[in-house]
């Protein structure tokens, strides 16, 4: 949402977005993206042209990012990581998705403390918080 909407976390998200060689992310996103920015138009934080922009602008960095589909072994995962660390369903699939990444390089992108808290107690990299 900060990439798509100017947030306090805009330009770090922005700084992040562009050091990296490959965004990943689960096929979720897509679906809370869009809904994120439905209710930013429902509670009038964006108007009409505002909506309409930020979905298109959505789309094109979509197609940018490497999708982490949603299996059986990832939702159970993500069902063990939700219990083990107290996390909301969608943050524990997230999780999961980039924990199936398996890269030393990866650097787990949030402003959730929970989940960044998560992601390195897991042995991720959760990219320093701002704000």
């Amino acid at each position: 949402m900060p990439l798509l909407i100017d947030e306090a976390t805009s330009e770090h998200s922005l700084i992040l977005w562009n050091a990296t060689d490959e965004p990943i992310s689960s096929v979720l996103v897509y679906v809370e993206t869009r809904a994120a920015l439905a209710a930013a138009f429902r509670s009038k934080r964006l108007n009409k042209n505002q909506f309409e922009s930020s979905k298109e602008l959505f789309e094109v960095l979509y197609e940018k990012i490497m999708e982490v589909q949603v299996t059986h072994s990832l939702l159970h995962r993500a069902s063990e990581l939700s219990e083990l660390l107290s996390l909301r369903s969608y943050d524990a699939v997230h999780l999961a998705s980039a924990e199936t990444v398996g890269d030393d390089e990866c650097i787990f992108a949030t402003y959730d403390n929970r989940l960044s808290s998560a992601a390195n107690n897991l042995g991720l990299f959760a990219a320093p918080l701002t704000s």
